[in-house]
């Protein structure tokens, strides 16, 4: 057991969380109970999420998409009512981070995405300051884009959309997890790189044609596991005596 305050402190050092400015309100969204035995991780929040974390007895629930967004209103009735309901009859903590967790050098989504198919990492792209979000990645010999999409596709579970622009074997890569902007495509070919991972699939074809890069799409949920993922073994090996259980909610998308 330890208490939740360590929890938070930890995560709030390690990720910087409130050096960011964006759009989520990162960090502890939620306090439930002042001790802490088991650790839930997922990916999104919502009432499946919610639910299965509470029936693990999960004292906390760490996510990478969280209740809390920018402006919104922050009346709670209906389903953020509803939301809000299972976090406090279950007195489960809810901890978010989102930019921070996608731009982490070791533990980020899109570090991640490249050490998963072997890419060295040659840099970073995409200034969201104080942060870079995207990873670049090399290899040391020539890749095969239909091999790296098939052990992505295996690994994360999910069906990966190519959109090839060559048959060229790739020695340089970019990943951008969850959704990638037009200029970030640019940016990644301005760069030399030949292919782009990334997530949520977006009308890229003539950008990507025009400019010579390969666009892989995972779908934005699989290619944000990776981050909340590495995340879990982590905290696992920083707190041992804390169960932590992972939290499969799937999005398809």
């Amino acid at each position: 057991m330890i208490q939740r305050d360590a929890v938070v402190s930890y995560l709030d050092s390690l990720f910087q969380v409130h050096s960011v400015s964006e759009i989520s309100w990162n960090g502890l969204q939620f306090e439930g109970s002042d001790a802490v035995r088991t650790i839930a991780f997922a990916v999104d929040s919502g009432i499946a999420t919610f639910a299965k974390a509470a029936e693990a007895n999960a004292d906390m629930l760490i996510v990478h998409h969280g209740l809390f967004w920018g402006k919104a209103n922050p009346v709670i009735t209906g389903v953020h009512r509803k939301r809000i309901g299972i976090l406090f009859e279950n007195n489960l903590s809810l901890y978010a981070m989102h930019l921070p967790l996608d731009a982490h050098g070791e533990l980020g989504n899109n570090s991640g995405l490249l050490k998963l198919i072997g890419a060295e990492p040659s840099g970073r792209f995409c200034d969201c300051h104080p942060l870079k979000l995207g990873a670049l990645g090399s290899f040391s010999s020539p890749q095969n884009i239909d091999s790296l999409a098939e052990k992505l596709g295996s690994t994360l579970n999910c069906i990966p959309k190519l959109l090839r622009v060559s048959d060229e074997p790739i020695t340089n890569v970019a990943a951008m997890s969850g959704a990638c902007g037009r200029d970030d495509l640019i940016e990644a070919a301005q760069l030399g790189v030949q292919l782009l991972i990334t997530g949520e699939q977006s009308e890229f074809y003539h950008d990507a044609h025009d400019y010579g890069i390969s666009v892989l799409f995972l779908g934005h949920h699989a290619s944000e596991t990776v981050g909340i993922s590495l995340l879990q073994d982590h905290m696992q090996k920083q707190f041992p005596n804390i169960e932590m259980v992972w939290v499969a909610c799937p999005t398809l998308l």
